[in-house]
This record gives structure tokens, C-alpha cells and sequence, in this order.
């Protein structure tokens, strides 16, 4: 890095922290913030020359996106006997591993997302026990993230604060495979260690080691080998902190175990007497027992390993947790001991706002839905398609794969002209299982591939009519116009500056097949941080295995289990800076598969999310995950063992849907008013509202479905409200009851939650808005959210609306106590819209550490009091029927159940 770029990244820095410190919010105050934070740096460097103009663009365009992406914070589950203990003596702990790392990171990672990454990982190592405590421990614990969504950040965070701590060593279980096992080391030997673990490289530094080199770690594994009794010392040692990389196989782990299970590194009581942090990656995948009778030999061994020090903790990462939840939490075994159910703690970390997974792309009004394409069903890959044999021959190039290359041509090019010619690019090829068809569809794809470079190398130069005469290039141009020629705020995307650079943009993309028989397991992106490969597959692409700058996939694979196909989504992550140009091919069932994985794994982190919200512990942990498409299931059986079939009888009719989580951010706020205005301007063309004199609701009846529609379509609610899902309620809506009946609820002074404080107009009408005293703000989520006291925003009161007193008396009759929302939808009523404007101004319950956040929140409002809505369908109503849905429960959830039936 030269001095210019270390000036400006200094520059960046700055202007962050400076930011941070003052509570920068809006965009006004981002940019005067930068405006400012420029010319004093510049003043303080006392520069010879000043920033240049495309130097302060840089710097303006980072700095406006760093601090523009946000991350909410976990949630977590702690057992009884939790212990805090890393805050309370923080300051005595020196952070000489996690310093250089949070450094390494800092020029990686949106800086709100850089702050929840010291947060989360100071959690998780407080969680998982003090390593200088007198006495013993076995803990065990999970996080829960997304695919593709840093987790590896994340524990490589807990090992540098680990070895600050105390930890004597640390073990970090990959996975399966070699591939995923060298692509670990190598993010170890750069985030931890400081040095390239290649023998040939002489521990060359790299990564942390660039920024202090004189911390020691003591590593037995490299990229080129897994652990092996033959190249370490027979006495494991202690002279300094230890890490090992290896993968989860029987014959690793055996070696392992026989190097530290030796009577010199035992005390007394028959324990080494050390710390051992054991950090299980794709915790979900070869560690659960299987075995309803002898303890599977991974899961027995990570056991047994755990047994032979006195004090250790294993922290299992996943992000696909159901063969987690359904571990038995009684398992235990008098040589290996504890099961790894997550028995001390559970933690689930958001994604940050930049994250794009699966309801980003499959949901129709996902943000990346524009991303997906469709493979045709008429389309047959091989003879028996999905589910083709291993003697299969992939014979024809189908039409839709030949776009998805030439789709990937072209992104990259464009990419070269925006300017990220030294960045990796990757199309990513999944369509089959099998090795040896594998080599067939790369034989294929390599001669398809050959013939349109030999094409663009004989036509790109000429004159644009010229070359548009060649059936190639015309292929080439089309894609192009139907793909990206829309995208306006792309530098130099005309078809003629593309034509021009095609040949030199294509030139370097290479070919790759990763499978278990392949040479080439992995991509050295140390060695070749400019990669532009097109890489074949199939499960070797899974779990883990991370590509690059990928832009365009093309998946074409049916698996039955939840977890293996969202594994097997290398798509979903980060691609700041170059989402516009990226591309997913499936077919229709697939989509509809990812679709609805997306919802139930959202709806799995919202129940833990309500489990942490009532304080429980992982012990009260129960759960139950729906299974309801078919041809799907969770995990495998083997996996589910302890786990029951439940049916949930779930109905949308007779029940009133709220957004517990309401957004308060300014600019959707105001945009979700102005939708709100033209819905009312519409809605007084079929009649005059009317305003009731009590509590002061207005309210229209009779009015057609297609307005309710239309109007969530142009409201922006939180995606937190995981079953308030716009396609999910459109749908009901469009098949059931043709009037609707909609109240904007008021709250006068002396009615139930009635706001002393805020008389409020709203299109020339005056409502008192609902106070709400108890909610919690939110301020990392994208955008930011309240959640409502209780979890709910609706109550009784709202949804007798338009009822009759004798129809208010019949429900009172029938169910003399605590009277619901869902009580009052009764049959014969029309379906009900409500709309809340909420004064969240009364802030006397929130504590006052958090009261400046809060008042801040109401500040940026500007006035603007936060929208939220509520559905109720009529008992019976058409569209909404009862179904019973199938859930699998974990065992905690059986008992819960079983319980409640005595």
C-alpha cells in the first residue's frame, strides 16, 4: 500500500470515529460529517497536496456506505448458572490479538458492523467461561447465523479474544472436506496467526503479522497438511498459545487425542489442567450422534476430547441449526459425558443490512429478487433430469446455461470498466452429484466456452454494425440488452465500450472443477487475489466453501433437506458494489423451495429471539420448526430422532395479524404516509369516513379488496414481521371476502391508551394517536424498529370495531375472561385493516442509560409519528381457511406440550 492510500484509509478512519462519537444518523449529517471530517484531517496532516477531487469522491463514496449499512444485535439464551465474568475484568485483559485483528478487519467491514462484531465476540468468550477460574467446566453453546454471513469473522473474533483471555489452546473443527478445511487455515494464518502456514512460504507474514508480528501462537497444522502425530513434537507442550485447524475425521481427531491424552500433560487428577476452547464450524454437519444405540465415532471423540481438559468450552456455529435443536439435552455418557446440545448458551446474530439471502432473492418482493432467473421445466439437463444417474451424459448445452455464461461474460466486463479489474469474479456451476458427470459437463461447457471466445476474438474489434452481423456477438449483445443495458447508474455500460473490452475481460477466466476426485480443491485467492474462474461442481461447493466475487450461478440440483439445499446457496452473502450484475439461474420448484426455507428459518431466529425476550434458558429451549412442503424435510431422520411429529392448526381466519415491530426511519415513514394519503383519497370515493364519538377512530365500510391490496404493496414494514408477509397475505386477500371494512385508531384522553400528548392531524383528519409506554428500539436493525411491548401492537379494543353493542355482548357472554383481539372476528363480519400512528413519546419506563438513543430516534422522526398496521380475518372467511400444518419438535417443546395437556 502506497502512502496516498494509507492517508486516505487514515482519513476514513477518522471521519468514522469522529462520527460515531457525535451519533451521526441521517444523511444530512453523514455528509456534513464528511464534508467537515476531510478538511480537518487534511489540516491536521498538514497535506502538501490536498485530496484531489477523485481521491475525496473515494473517500466520500466509503465513508457514505460504511456508515450507512447497520446490524442489529443479538439475542441470547443463558443457562442458570451463568457466570459473567469477561466485562467485569475487561480492563485488565489485554488485547494484544484482538487489536491487530479488529485493524485487519477495519478496512473490511462497514464500521456499525465492525462495532456488533466486538459486541457479539466479547459475548460469546464471556459465555463461554472464564479460562483462569480454579476448579473445572464443560460448556457447550451455539450461535446461530445466516449462510454466507461472516461467521467465520465472527470466531476468528472469539479465538483472538480467547487467546487475550487466558485459553491455553484452541481447536477449530472445519468440516468434511480438505478444501473447506485449507480455505480455514488460510483465513487462520491471516486473522490469527500473522503467518503463511505453506512451509515453502518460511512463515512469511501476512495479514495480522503485518501489523504486529511479535505475538506468538503455536500452530501444528498447515494448509498443505492436517493435523498428524508424524510432524509434531510427542509431548504437546505449553510454552505458548496453540491453535489447530482440522478437519472432523475420525483418524484427525484419533491423532489428537492420542498426542494429548499422555501421562505427562495430566495432573494429579487425571485432567490436563489447561483451558481448551474447542469452535465447532458447520456445528449441524458429522458432529451430531446419528445413533440410536453406540455413540457416533465423531461426536464420541469431540466428546472425549472436550472430557480430557479441565476446563473447556465447545462453541458450535451453524447457520441451518435443526439438527442442533433436536439433540437430546438429557444425553449424557459416564466416559465422554455431556451430548453437545447447547446446554450453557444459545446466541443468534442478525445479518447486517448488506446481507443478501434467501427471502432477499426468492421472496417476489425481495430487494434481490430481480437477481433470479428461471430455468424451464421443458429444459431437460440429462435423461431422468433431477434425478439423473451417475452414468448419465450431459450431452447439449441447454439455451438457458449458455445465457448464464454469457451473462457472467458480460458482468465481468462491466466490472472491469466500473474499475474492479483486480478483484475475483466467479459463475458458479451446480448440477450434479456426481463426479464422472461432473467431467462430462465440463468437457462441454469448456468447448461451448472456447467457440465464443474464439468468436469475440475475431469480431469484438470491428465497427459495432460489423460484429452485430455475427450470430455470436449478437447472442452476446442480446443478453446484454435484456440484462443489463436497464442498469442506468453504471459507468460506461454502452453495448460499444462492452464490445471493445470483451476480449480483454474474458481472456483471463479459467476453469475449475472442485469435486473429491479433482486436483484442485480449493482457490488460492492469497496467491491469486484477481481470480476470474467459472468453477464446477456439486457437494464440494457446499458447506462452507466460499467463492469470491460470485456473480452468476446456475443451480440445478434437488435435495430433500432444508439444510443441505441452503448450503448449498453460495449466492446469498455480500456483493457490495456489484449486486446490480448478478445473476441466479434455477427452476420454478427450486425456487419455491428456497422461498419457503427462507421463512421458516426466519421464523426459527424470531422464536429465539421471543425465547430471549422472556428471559429463558437453553434448557427451556423448546421449539418447533415447520415441515410442511412437501417433498422436504428438515435434516436427515437420523438427525431428528428425538424429535415428534406436532400438527399446528394454523388459520389466518379468526385472527388478527399485527406488525409487533414498526419501522422509525424518517424517509420510509414519510413514504408509507404518502401511500397512506392516496389510499384515503381513494378510499373517500366510495364513501365519507365517519369519526366515532367516543375514542375518536374514523372509519370506512364496504370497501373492495383490491384497495387493501394495493396498499400493502405500497407500504414498507419491517421484514422482522416474519408471517406478515405481503405475497403470503396478497394471496388470501385476493381469494377471500370482496368488502373490507378500515378504522385509523384513536385514542382520546380518557379512553384505554389514550395519548395526553399527541393530537394529531392526519389528511385533514384529527385522531388522537395510540401512546405506547413500553417498547423496545432497535437502533442497528436495517431500517430501524420499535418492538412493541408484549410483542404485540393490536388490541381488543381495535378489533371490536364495527361490531354491534349486542355483537360485542354475544363475545363478552361466551368468554367472560380476558377477552382477545381474535375473540372479536367473529363470523359474518367483514375482514378489518387496521392503521396506528403511534406517539412513542412518552419515555418515563425506558432506562436511563438508553434514554439518549431513544430520544434521539424521536428527534430524527422529525415530527413524523411511526406507522403500523394490523389484519383480522372473520371467523369462516373464504381464503383463510384452517389447515393443519406438520412442525417437528424438539424435545424440550414434547415435554412443554405434555405439560400443557396435564
Amino acid at each position: 500500500m502506497g502512502l496516498r492510500d494509507q492517508l486516505i484509509d487514515n482519513c476514513i478512519d477518522t471521519i468514522q470515529t469522529r462520527a460515531a462519537k457525535k451519533g451521526v444518523r441521517t444523511e444530512e449529517e453523514r455528509t456534513a460529517a464528511i464534508r467537515e471530517g476531510i478538511e480537518l484531517y487534511q489540516d491536521m496532516m498538514s497535506l502538501d497536496e490536498p485530496f484531489t477531487d477523485e481521491e475525496i469522491s473515494q473517500i466520500t463514496r466509503t465513508v457514505e456506505y460504511n456508515l450507512s449499512v447497520t446490524m442489529d444485535s443479538g439475542s441470547e439464551l443463558l443457562s442458570k448458572d451463568y457466570v459473567p465474568w469477561y466485562f467485569e475484568r475487561k480492563n485488565q485483559i489485554p488485547s494484544r490479538f484482538w487489536d491487530r485483528y479488529r485493524k485487519f478487519l477495519a478496512k473490511k467491514l462497514p464500521f456499525k458492523v465492525m462495532g456488533e462484531l466486538d459486541v457479539s465476540t466479547s459475548k460469546i468468550i464471556d459465555y463461554a467461561g472464564d479460562p483462569k477460574i480454579e476448579g473445572k467446566f464443560q460448556r457447550r453453546g451455539l450461535v446461530v447465523g445466516d449462510v454466507q454471513s461472516g461467521k467465520t469473522n465472527c470466531y476468528l473474533g472469539v479465538t483472538c479474544k480467547a487467546f487475550d483471555a487466558g485459553y491455553d489452546r484452541v481447536i477449530i473443527l472445519t468440516g468434511t472436506t480438505n478444501s473447506l478445511r485449507v480455505q480455514t487455515q488460510m483465513r487462520v494464518d491471516e486473522g490469527v496467526t500473522g503467518y503463511n502456514s505453506d512451509p515453502e512460504k518460511h512463515k512469511e507474514l501476512i495479514g495480522v503479522g503485518l501489523i504486529n508480528s511479535r505475538l506468538s501462537i503455536s500452530a501444528t497444522t498447515s494448509v498443505v497438511s492436517d493435523f498428524s502425530v508424524s510432524y509434531v513434537p510427542t509431548s504437546s507442550g505449553k510454552s505458548s498459545p496453540s491453535i489447530l485447524v482440522i478437519k472432523k475425521n475420525t483418524k484427525v481427531l484419533e491423532n489428537v487425542i492420542n498426542w494429548l491424552d499422555v501421562p505427562q500433560n495430566k495432573d494429579a487428577s487425571g485432567l490436563i489442567n489447561e483451558s481448551l476452547l474447542l469452535i465447532d464450524d458447520e456445528a449441524d454437519n458429522a458432529s451430531i450422534n446419528t445413533s440410536t444405540e453406540d455413540i457416533t465415532k465423531t461426536n464420541k471423540m469431540i466428546r472425549y476430547l472436550l472430557t480430557l481438559f479441565a476446563r473447556a468450552a465447545y462453541v458450535g456455529y451453524t447457520a441451518t441449526p435443526y439438527a442442533n435443536i433436536f439433540i437430546e439435552p438429557d444425553s449424557y455418557d459416564e466416559m465422554v459425558q455431556f451430548d453437545l446440545f447447547p446446554k450453557d448458551f444459545i446466541y443468534s446474530m442478525w445479518a447486517p443490512s448488506n446481507y443478501i439471502g434467501p427471502r432477499s432473492i426468492f421472496e417476489p418482493d425481495g430487494k434481490c429478487n430481480y437477481m433470479l432467473r428461471t430455468i424451464p421445466n421443458t429444459e431437460k439437463l440429462f435423461e431422468g433430469d433431477l434425478f439423473h444417474k451417475k452414468t448419465a451424459v450431459f450431452e447439449v448445452m441447454p439455451d438457458s446455461l449458455k445465457k448464464a455464461v454469457a451473462a457472467f461474460f458480460i458482468s465481468c466486463t462491466m466490472r472491469d470498466l466500473k474499475g474492479d479489474r483486480e478483484k475475483p469474479m466467479a459463475m458458479m456451476i451446480h448440477i450434479s452429484r456426481f463426479n464422472d458427470v461432473q467431467d462430462t459437463i465440463l468437457d462441454k461447457i469448456q468447448d461451448a466456452i472456447d467457440a465464443i471466445r474464439d468468436d469475440i476474438v475475431s469480431y469484438y474489434a470491428l465497427p459495432e454494425s460489423e460484429s452485430l452481423k455475427h450470430e455470436t456477438m449478437k447472442f452476446l449483445h442480446d443478453v446484454w440488452e435484456e440484462e443489463y443495458s436497464g442498469i442506468t447508474d453504471w459507468p460506461h455500460n454502452s453495448w460499444i465500450e462492452i464490445q471493445r473490452n470483451l476480449n480483454e475481460s474474458v481472456h483471463p477466466i479459467k476453469y475449475m472443477l472442485i469435486n473429491a476426485k479433482s486436483e484442485e480443491k480449493y482457490i488460492d485467492y492469497r496467491r491469486y487475489p484477481d481470480y476470474r474462474v467459472i468453477v464446477i461442481g456439486g457437494n464440494a461447493l457446499s458447506r462452507g466453501l466460499t467463492l469470491e466475487g460470485l456473480m452468476v450461478s446456475y443451480f440445478y440440483r434437488v435435495s430433500k433437506q432444508y439444510d443441505t439445499l441452503l448450503q448449498m446457496g453460495r449466492w446469498f452473502g455480500y456483493k457490495d458494489g456489484f449486486a446490480e450484475v448478478c445473476r441466479v439461474w434455477t427452476n420454478p420448484g427450486i425456487q419455491a423451495w428456497f422461498g419457503y426455507i427462507g421463512r421458516v428459518n426466519d421464523e426459527l431466529k424470531s422464536d429465539i429471539d421471543d425465547m430471549c425476550a422472556q428471559k429463558l434458558t437453553p434448557n427451556q429451549y423448546g421449539l418447533r420448526v415447520q415441515e410442511d412442503m412437501v417433498g422436504l424435510i428438515m435434516t436427515s431422520r437420523s438427525k431428528m430422532r428425538s424429535s415428534a411429529k406436532e400438527f399446528v392448526r394454523k388459520c389466518l381466519a379468526g385472527d388478527v395479524y399485527d406488525t409487533m415491530y414498526v419501522i422509525v426511519d424518517k424517509e420510509i415513514t414519510q413514504r408509507n404516509y404518502e401511500a397512506l394519503d392516496s389510499f384515503y383519497d381513494r378510499l373517500e370515493t366510495y364513501s365519507h369516513y365517519t369519526q366515532r364519538p367516543d375514542h375518536g377512530n374514523i372509519c370506512w365500510s364496504n370497501i373492495p379488496k383490491e384497495e387493501i391490496i394495493s396498499l400493502l404493496s405500497g407500504t414498507n414494514v419491517a421484514k422482522k414481521n416474519v408471517w406478515y408477509s405481503f405475497s403470503e397475505l396478497s394471496k388470501h386477500i385476493t381469494e377471500g371476502e370482496d368488502k373490507w371494512d378500515v378504522a385509523i385508531i384513536s385514542r382520546r384522553n380518557d379512553s384505554p391508551g389514550g395519548s395526553k400528548k399527541t393530537l394529531y392531524y392526519v389528511h385533514d383528519m384529527e385522531i388522537y394517536c395510540p401512546r405506547r409506554r413500553t417498547y423496545t428500539f432497535k437502533p442497528d436493525a436495517d431500517p430501524k424498529v420499535v418492538q412493541m411491548g408484549n410483542r404485540t401492537l393490536k388490541s381488543p379494543e381495535d378489533s371490536k370495531e364495527f361490531l354491534t353493542e349486542a355483537e360485542i355482548a354475544r363475545v363478552k357472554e361466551s368468554k367472560p375472561k380476558n377477552v382477545s383481539a381474535r375473540d372479536y372476528m367473529i363470523a359474518g363480519r367483514n375482514p378489518l385493516l387496521l392503521i396506528y400512528y403511534l406517539d412513542l413519546t412518552d419515555l418515563e419506563k425506558v432506562p436511563e442509560p438508553d434514554k439518549k438513543d431513544y430520544e434521539n430516534m424521536i428527534a430524527d422522526l422529525d415530527g413524523l409519528n411511526p406507522v403500523g398496521f394490523a389484519i383480522g380475518f372473520p371467523a369462516g372467511a373464504a381464503g383463510a381457511e384452517k389447515k393443519l400444518v406438520k412442525y417437528r419438535a424438539n424435545a424440550i417443546q414434547q415435554r412443554l406440550n405434555a405439560d400443557e395437556d396435564y
